[in-house]
């Protein structure tokens, strides 16, 4: 499973697939390209491709930025990281 793990891109891509010339978007004999995104399509039709919104990875990256913050501009944080967890909410009555 480790080595499995290794051969992936960061976006889980195994890397042979992700640097394989047959996906090089200025391949005009590829197989395949990347986009990043997922398909947003508006009322008239139209599709782009949007963003997502990783609460748990935005949680991380905020706490990371406070961290830094109250350290200083020039505090040395290589290696440092903050676990994410979800907190459940208390109901709230309606």
């Amino acid at each position: 499973m480790e080595a499995y793990e290794r051969s992936l891109d960061p976006n889980g891509i195994p890397i042979d697939v992700a640097t394989s010339p047959d996906n090089d978007p200025d391949n005009p004999n590829g197989t395949g390209y990347f986009r990043a995104g997922v398909p947003v399509t508006d009322p008239d039709g139209v599709t782009t491709w949007g963003p997502i919104i990783n609460l748990a990875e935005k949680a991380r990256l905020d706490r990371m930025d406070a961290y830094r913050e109250a350290l200083g501009e020039n505090a040395n944080v290589n290696g440092v990281t903050f676990p994410v967890v979800l907190v459940p909410r208390e109901k709230r009555e309606a």
